[in-house]
């Protein structure tokens, strides 16, 4: 997993400024970045990409998610730069979508992490990690038999005219909670951070 992560960090980091500072719009495209703000093109190609989750899809074992949503390394490099981004969730928000998205019944095939999670977040359930699914918009990369996508995040049409460069590549090195309880507020959405590399950075 490490040669993976150092392989992508490399072919990330090899690309220069000038070759995504001639095609933005495709890579906001291929972030997905329309699943989630207005204002951007909208795209089906990250659906294409991300595998579907939920019922009736191929089951995740819960200690995978559990650990991977806390360290989202790039898995598949063949699709770059499409990437699953990082967001900041505690870890019984963590258990919670591990929860919900293992298959009911599994229970018994929990490893000791989820186990030993669910001690210390006796409150944490399937219901919990479904409003959390919706509330960070899963499904608009993530197709799902029951959740779709929404789109809970700030327009972006005449960004470019409110927000300052100097301000903006900064925040998107290192995404903070602007608005603590969502955008709109009570969503619980929340930015999440894509690791971007400088020439994506000086392209969004």
């Amino acid at each position: 997993m490490l040669d993976r992560l150092l392989i992508a960090t490399i072919l990330l980091a090899a690309l220069p400024a000038s070759s995504w500072a001639q095609a933005p719009a495709e890579l906001l495209r291929e972030l997905g970045c329309g699943a989630c703000h207005q204002g951007v093109a909208f795209s089906n190609a990250i659906q294409e990409l991300a595998p579907p989750l939920g019922a009736e899809t191929r089951p995740l074992p819960p200690d995978y998610v559990f650990f991977f949503i806390a360290n989202p390394v790039q898995v598949r490099l063949e699709i770059a730069p499409a990437r699953m981004p990082t967001f900041p969730l505690g870890e019984e928000e963590r258990l919670a979508l591990s929860l919900f998205l293992s298959q009911e019944g599994t229970e018994a095939n929990q490893g000791p992490a989820i186990r030993e999670a669910r001690d210390r977040h006796p409150n944490a359930s399937r219901e919990m990690g479904r409003a959390l699914f919706e509330s960070l918009n899963c499904g608009g990369c993530h197709p799902n038999p029951v959740l779709g996508g929404n789109r809970h995040a700030p327009d972006l049409a005449g960004a470019s005219g409110r927000v300052r460069g100097e301000w903006l590549e900064p925040y998107m090195r290192n995404p903070v909670p602007i608005r603590p309880t969502g955008f709109p507020p009570g969503s619980g959405s929340r930015m999440p951070d894509f690791r971007l590399s400088e020439g994506e950075l000086a392209a969004v």
